[in-house]
């Protein structure tokens, strides 16, 4: 397995593994509605955001996830093969 750009990374909520600038590498996923960008419940054109995130809390006050700018992804290794469920790929 490579590195790969960011850009070609699934956006499907697949967990990747992601590089980050300050050199540490995190298990993420792309998030469909990471953050309301307008968030009004009276108004039907309310939106979110998309984001990359590992889901770690940003802030206790708001339940807001952290936020991640990764560069580069690769896909995760699969589990050892003591711990497949049956029917999953591998070996």
């Amino acid at each position: 397995m490579n590195w790969q750009l960011i850009e070609t990374a699934p956006k499907d909520g697949t967990r990747v593994l992601v590089y980050l600038p300050d050199g540490k590498q995190a298990v993420a996923w792309w998030e469909l509605e990471f953050e309301p960008i307008l968030w009004d419940q009276s108004r039907e054109d309310s939106k979110y955001r998309s984001a990359w995130t590992d889901g770690t809390m940003a802030s206790w006050a708001c339940e807001e996830m952290r936020e991640l700018n990764p560069t580069h992804w690769m896909p995760l290794p699969e589990p050892p093969a003591s711990l497949r469920s049956p029917g999953q790929g591998g070996e």
